[in-house]
């Protein structure tokens, strides 16, 4: 039988990060560090590779951002924003190079998704800063992430000298929900994710940004974003907002709605419902 181990490698272009665990550094929490530790190294660095000028938005949302401090501060915020207003700011900020008429017809829908997307991600790390340091000399070029730990198997990577940037969106896309799916296993938090479930099973999941504000609020009241374990405070805010269409980072349909060529399959082990 194989020997149990798990893996992250990223060799972008301005991060780098390496880490393995076995033998004796094979435990749950080293397990669960690693696993935020993927996630981390995806916010950094996903939208490196959108069809977005990143520059423009960060621009959009400095005066936003100053605002922001604390989660009452975000969720303040989010109940004044129009949603509909925002959408048609960010298709300004939209790049498709495949056809830059649709630029022109405004045919930019799935586009815009992934702009409010990188302009909410600017809201959440005021909130959660990303805290992941380089470590380690990645062997390869590649983004990696292996999981062969307690009945969990799970392959994940692209080679960054050769991918599109689409393939590389859907593997870091496609790892992100691979580790969320498993949290619940390895966390080990019933009461967190009880509460969790409890509020999503109020609301449908569809795109409604009136929904999603009372959500949050009442997900903020339970105490689901101020956890003594922080991992899980980030993890339902984003969980929430994608819920509801409005992920500060990319969903498989969010990023098959540009590329609808791309077939991410839903990984296993995603969130009981009781």
């Amino acid at each position: 039988m194989p020997q149990e181990f798990m893996q992250l490698q990223c060799d972008f272009k301005e991060f780098k990060l390496f880490e393995k665990l076995e033998g004796n550094a094979l435990n749950n929490e080293n397990v669960c560090n690693l696993m935020e530790k993927g996630i981390e190294a995806i916010r950094k660095n996903l939208f490196d590779f959108a069809p977005i000028d990143k520059k423009g938005i960060e621009g959009f949302a400095k005066e936003d951002l100053q605002k922001i401090k604390t989660i009452a501060d975000l969720l303040s915020l989010l109940s004044q924003i129009k949603p509909g207003a925002l959408e048609t700011s960010m298709a300004a900020f939209c790049r498709d190079d495949r056809d830059p008429q649709r630029i022109i017809e405004k045919k930019l829908a799935p586009v815009t998704d992934i702009a409010v997307g990188y302009y909410f991600s600017l809201m959440f790390e005021k909130i959660f800063p990303i805290k992941i340091k380089p470590q380690g000399t990645p062997p390869k070029k590649e983004f990696r992430f292996i999981a062969n730990y307690s009945g969990w198997l799970a392959v994940r990577k692209v080679n960054l000298e050769i991918a599109e940037n689409k393939e590389t969106l859907s593997t870091m896309v496609h790892t992100m929900a691979t580790i969320d799916g498993k949290r619940e296993k390895f966390f080990g938090t019933a009461e967190f994710f009880s509460k969790m479930k409890a509020v999503l099973s109020k609301y449908p999941e569809r795109k409604s940004f009136g929904k999603m504000i009372p959500a949050l609020v009442e997900a903020n009241k339970e105490g689901l974003f101020s956890q003594k374990d922080e991992r899980l405070s980030k993890y339902a805010l984003y969980k929430l907002m994608m819920q509801f269409g409005y992920s500060p980072y990319l969903s498989s349909a969010m990023l098959e709605g540009i590329y609808p060529e791309l077939k991410i399959p839903k990984p296993k082990g995603r969130m009981r419902k009781d």
